[in-house]
């Protein structure tokens, strides 16, 4: 019975056992561009663990392409986010500050002193924030990530596959957009929607080349990759397991970081990573689902409120339409379009003239540029700075 529905049935201890001593180890994109998010002690732990098994990873071609079409992008969202904490924290203060000055000095007395004490407290925190900025690593001047990469896949990377083999790669794609075959069927708003049957397949290749298992540490937890049940993953899809089984006769393992982490503890003791390092695993993950659902979210909330956080939520729609297209997941023509229609919904439906112009300039903007990363990138500064100081 195994032969035939492999994917469907739970490895057990001994299969398990084969996969941690003996599979490649192949870790996708998301996995890498994490490593510049990551605090350096947690860093240093799962490369410590890259370095024990570094004579099984591998990575297909397209996983490096993803990482070097994405890590610009990625070190600037990085290096931008004390920025970002100082700006919040900032309107936060003069929020305070504003309803305490509103209140009529007779009905307290100590409102200056209370003022005072919050302009002391904002100045101890743009110090603090200052010291931060001063000890953060600036990847933009010394990308410490990639020279780790390199060390670890310098040789143990897939080739490019020829003009003929892609080709036939991205048919073999699209007949699974269509159809809802995993991988890839969740891409289709993808610049590259072929990109992950296209790691797939070379793993498939590789597997079957070095009659290997692979274990794949992936945080694309969408359900082409995972099976969900009740918003809860329960494993690699058995679809994928299947068809990997049947086409290498080698297992195929899928798993997320936190999970790779934990598992590793389990089989390499006196090796183990640390809690805290695992807690902050799950946090950044915790985070990356929240930016991908947050716009399918936004788009899909159409409750009764009041004009201003519709308007508000419209201009979170938009940033979000523009995150997508600097991390890939959007083409840039329908983003654009996508824009234009959300700033058409503001001056048709809500009537907020203050806001009105910056956001027509910025559309304008961003097609005489045609959509260029610089244009997105300063849109995007744009419309957090309009969040940011909405009354």
């Amino acid at each position: 019975m195994k032969q035939y529905f492999r994917g469907y049935i739970p490895y057990e201890k001994n299969e398990q056992e084969r996969l941690w001593k003996n599979a490649l180890v192949v870790i996708d994109t998301n996995i890498i561009l994490n490593f510049y998010r990551y605090s350096s002690d947690t860093r240093n732990e799962i490369w410590k663990i890259l370095d024990h098994m570094s004579e099984r990873l591998w990575i297909p071609y397209q996983v490096g392409m993803e990482y070097f079409k994405n890590k610009e992008n990625v070190i600037k969202s990085v290096e931008d986010s004390l920025e970002h904490i100082e700006t919040v924290i900032e309107k936060q203060f003069s929020g305070f500050v504003d309803k305490l000055q509103q209140v009529d000095k007779k009905d307290i007395n100590c409102r200056e002193k209370i003022i005072q004490e919050i302009n002391r407290a904002q100045e101890a925190i743009r110090e603090l924030i200052k010291e931060e900025q001063k000890g953060q690593e600036h990847f933009s001047k010394q990308d410490i990530v990639l020279d780790k990469m390199i060390t670890f896949f310098d040789g143990k990377c897939g080739e490019p596959a020829n003009e003929e083999t892609l080709q036939v790669i991205k048919k073999e794609a699209k007949r699974r957009e269509e159809n809802k075959i995993p991988p890839g069927f969740c891409d289709q708003n993808k610049d590259e929607n072929f990109g992950d049957y296209y790691i797939f397949y070379d793993m498939m290749e590789k597997a079957k080349h070095e009659q290997k298992d692979i274990i794949f540490v992936t945080n694309d937890e969408k359900p082409d990759w995972y099976r969900i049940r009740d918003g809860k993953k329960q494993g690699g899809r058995p679809e994928l397991l299947d068809e990997f089984y049947k086409t290498t006769n080698q297992l195929l393992y899928i798993c997320n970081t936190k999970t790779f982490v934990k598992e590793y503890n389990q089989h390499y003791q006196g090796n183990d990573v640390s809690d805290k390092a695992i807690e902050e695993i799950g946090d950044i993950s915790k985070r990356e689902e929240v930016d991908e659902k947050s716009f399918s979210y936004l788009r899909r909330r159409r409750m009764v409120r009041s004009p201003e956080a519709e308007l508000r939520e419209r201009i979170m729609e938009m940033k979000m339409i523009l995150r997508s297209v600097m991390e890939g997941e959007t083409k840039r023509e329908d983003a654009l379009k996508q824009v234009e229609k959300e700033a058409n919904d503001i001056l048709e439906k809500i009537r907020f003239a203050k806001y009105h112009g910056k956001i027509l300039m910025l559309v304008d903007e961003l097609e005489k540029e045609d959509g260029s990363d610089e244009a997105i990138a300063s849109a995007i500064r744009k419309l957090n700075f309009l969040i940011l100081h909405m009354k």
